[in-house]
């Protein structure tokens, strides 16, 4: 989730086959698990990435701005931690 209503993700799980013009399925990340219909709105084939933004209900609405940044370190044995969340089988 980038922005209320707006869903970055990989392209290869949103459109296997790769046909860009269907509709995606999205899932609430929270306990509700509730689905909602997207459009993909961009892709970046050689980054293997789409964002999608979502038809009706705008998931999100109430999660605070996604923050960016860029992890860097000289050192690879002192690197940051991160978290990152997915749902690599869904």
């Amino acid at each position: 989730m980038v922005a209320p209503g707006l869903v970055l993700t990989v392209a290869h799980v949103a459109a296997p086959d790769g046909d860009l013009e269907r509709a995606v399925d999205v899932r609430e990340a929270d306990s509700t698990g509730v689905w909602h219909r997207a459009r993909i709105v961009w892709e970046h084939r050689e980054l293997d990435l789409v964002l999608l933004r979502t038809e009706g209900a705008v998931i999100g609405g109430d999660l605070p701005p996604v923050r960016w940044g860029e992890l860097v370190s000289d050192d690879p044995g002192s690197r940051p931690v991160c978290t990152v969340t997915g749902f690599p089988r869904a």
